[in-house]
């Protein structure tokens, strides 16, 4: 999982190749060959861990979706 800062908290990543829904967060990072530009983590009403990862690219901006570490959906505005 990441931490507030974009890096990821344990060691160990998955063997995910591309960026696609459930994915782990970790994978995310590590496929992106950097830590995210930010990291907002909470909680859903439903008592589920969710987390926006945010990469400004020089193309723009991508915004990440993730629940209970799993990508959920991308947001490339």
């Amino acid at each position: 999982m990441l931490g507030p800062d974009g890096r990821c908290t344990v060691t160990g990543f998955g063997t995910a190749t591309v960026i696609e829904p459930g994915i782990t967060e970790c994978d995310l990072v590590r496929l992106k060959g950097k830590p995210a530009t930010d990291v907002l983590v909470g909680e859903s009403g439903k008592g589920q861990r969710e987390v926006q990862v945010l990469y400004s690219e020089p193309g723009g901006r991508e915004l990440y979706f993730f629940v209970n570490n799993r990508l959920d959906r991308v947001v490339k505005p």
